[in-house]
């Protein structure tokens, strides 16, 4: 990709990260000048209303998301703050852009419902047992889906949902259970797509990062 498809601009919303005995702090953020190819000026981390303060020379990383792309960061240091009015860090890149995550394996916490169906046998005859479900997250390989069924390890089911009203049907293979403490659902499962139109698949990371965006512009995430 292009250096300056991932080159940040007034305006762009980012997350600051700062790293404090083995803990990260996340904050939003916002590019407010931008000096040169390596060198912002951002909005100063505020949580509670109260300014946290940042030390120069600290490092800290900055994550941002491209649209349609996915999610970036680099490092960066502290070279000065100003606090005329408005709280702003001066900051400059000290490493390369990386993509934070794969596209295709990026999960994000979404609630879509789920029309989830399973075929079993009794004796020669076969049933489908069709039941309501929601997830709980979702990326492009699979997803975490609630249910009251007791699947077992294994088990195929096919699922139908809607994303960005486009209709997805995919078939999927149980690799994870785990009992939940849930007023609606007992089961949460994790369900790898074994069987996914590949414009499916590019549908859900497009709305996934679609979503992630709309979160951080409103200081969500």
């Amino acid at each position: 990709m292009n250096i300056n498809e991932t080159q940040l601009n007034i305006g762009d919303k980012i997350q600051i990260i700062r790293t404090r005995r083995d803990m990260s702090f996340i904050y939003p953020s916002q590019i407010l000048d931008v000096l040169d190819e390596n060198t912002y000026i951002i909005s100063g981390p505020i949580t509670m209303s109260t300014i946290v303060p940042v030390f120069i020379s600290e490092n800290i990383e900055i994550i941002y998301v491209v649209k349609d792309k996915g999610r970036y960061k680099f490092d960066a240091i502290v070279l000065k703050k100003q606090d005329d009015n408005i709280y702003k860090l001066v900051i400059k890149k000290t490493g390369n852009v990386k993509r934070l995550q794969q596209r295709s394996f990026y999960r994000f916490n979404l609630k879509i419902p789920v029309k989830k169906f399973f075929t079993i046998k009794i004796g020669e005859k076969e049933k489908v047992i069709e039941e309501n479900c929601e997830t709980k997250d979702l990326s492009g390989s699979g997803m975490k889906l609630l249910s009251n069924y007791d699947h077992d390890i294994n088990d195929i089911v096919e699922c139908l949902f809607e994303i960005d009203k486009k209709k997805v049907h995919i078939k999927g293979k149980i690799v994870r259970k785990d009992k939940i403490d849930n007023f609606s659902f007992k089961f949460a499962f994790g369900i790898y797509f074994t069987d996914i139109r590949k414009e499916d698949r590019e549908d859900i990371v497009k709305y996934i990062f679609q979503q992630e965006r709309i979160m951080i512009e409103k200081g969500l995430i």
